[in-house]
């Protein structure tokens, strides 16, 4: 989910609203229903992408969210900045 949130511009809140209603993987598309007054938009899905949503549907057949926790309910985006936020503080500086 990380891969198709950077690709296509994702908000936290937007991947964990994303639904597989949304995702058409017979025509290679991901329609995105943006937040904060944005355009909603129609982009395409590249084959890493196809490749892992599929494995997805596959794993998880009845689940209407893409994005779940460990207790297959949708993630909260609180939980997917806090974990972005914790990612950015372990990185080592490059500072000389």
């Amino acid at each position: 989910m990380i891969l198709v949130a950077y690709r296509h511009g994702l908000r936290a809140s937007e991947v964990c609203d994303l639904q597989r209603q949304q995702i058409d993987l017979s025509e290679g598309r991901l329609h995105v229903h943006r937040v904060k007054n944005g355009i909603p938009s129609v982009h395409p899905i590249r084959g890493d992408e196809m490749r892992a949503l599929r494995k997805l549907r596959r794993d998880y057949p009845r689940e209407a969210y893409v994005h779940k926790n460990a207790r297959l309910t949708p993630r909260g985006r609180e939980r997917i900045d806090c974990r972005s936020r914790a990612g950015r503080r372990r990185r080592p500086s490059r500072k000389p």
